[in-house]
C-alpha cells in the first residue's frame, strides 16, 4: 500500500501543522505531487473542476507565529513568574 493511500485511510480530523508536516515528510515529493494530481481527478469526477485547466501551487511559508511550547514563550513566562515572586517577596519586606 503507498503512503497516500495510507495517508487517506486515517482519521477524518483535522489536522494540525505537525501532521501536515509529518505527512509531507512521509510522503515526499512524489508523494505530494501524486495525491495533488488524485485530488484534482477525483475533483473532476465530481464536477468541481477540469484537470486540464486546473493549476496549483503548493508553495507554503512558515507563518511567524509562537506556539505555546517555544522556549521564547516559556522563557518570557518564567520572566513574568519571576516578577511576580519578587513583588510578593518585596511586599512582605
Amino acid at each position: 500500500m503507498q503512503a497516500s493511500q495510507r495517508l487517506c485511510q486515517r482519521s477524518a480530523r483535522t489536522p494540525d501543522h505537525a501532521n501536515i508536516a509529518r505527512a509531507y515528510v512521509a510522503l515526499g515529493k512524489d508523494g505530494v505531487e501524486e495525491v495533488n494530481v488524485r485530488l484534482l481527478h477525483v475533483d473532476k469526477d465530481y464536477g468541481f473542476a477540469d484537470a486540464d485547466l486546473v493549476s496549483s501551487d503548493t508553495t507554503v511559508q512558515e507563518l511567524p507565529i509562537g506556539y505555546p511550547n517555544e522556549p521564547g514563550i516559556l522563557r518570557g513566562l518564567a520572566q513574568r513568574c519571576g516578577r511576580a515572586l519578587a513583588k510578593c517577596s518585596n511586599s512582605r519586606s
